[in-house]
């Protein structure tokens, strides 16, 4: 004879019979959790991508572009060291004039990395103030001189400052 299992709220079941039921229950619980946490981590990863592509779309408005609908997405991951910025794929539908004035908006852009990137690295090893040069009645690091000079420079020069 066996005893109701009281303790697995089942009555009427013998414990063997309510114990493996139970244990049923559980496994399918416990499926259900990993199939759930799975639709969470693919949703995460959808609107990660949504967020990047809005993220691009708004860089290529604020740079005069208009909107990056023709696919021209920088591929994700490329592979260099996140201290470089991104390379921009150039626009083919930009004339002579646009593509020149891009370019040198990004020198300057360049210019700013290159400048911020020594500064940094010169506060790091703690040598900023004899590294100054009196320049045009301003005192400028010499990052940020050899950074106006080397303008075509590549970020190589970050390392020769």
């Amino acid at each position: 004879m066996h005893h109701s299992a009281q303790g697995f709220g089942i009555p009427g079941l013998g414990c063997k019979e309510s114990s493996a039921m139970a244990m049923g229950h559980e496994r399918e619980r416990d499926r259900d959790m990993h199939e759930r946490e799975h639709k969470m981590i693919e949703r995460d990863r959808d609107r990660a991508r949504e967020h990047e592509m809005v993220e691009q779309e708004r860089e290529g408005q604020r740079k005069g572009r208009g909107s990056v609908s023709g696919g021209r997405h920088m591929p994700i991951g490329m592979g260099l060291p996140s201290a470089f910025p991104p390379v921009p794929v150039p626009d083919l539908r930009m004339g002579p004039k646009e593509r020149e004035r891009e370019r040198e908006m990004r020198q300057h852009e360049d210019m700013d990395f290159i400048r911020k990137a020594a500064v940094q690295r010169q506060a790091d090893e703690g040598q900023a103030t004899n590294i100054n040069r009196f320049r045009n009645g301003h005192w400028r690091s010499c990052a940020d001189v050899f950074a106006r000079t080397a303008a075509d420079a590549c970020l190589r020069c970050v390392q020769l400052v």
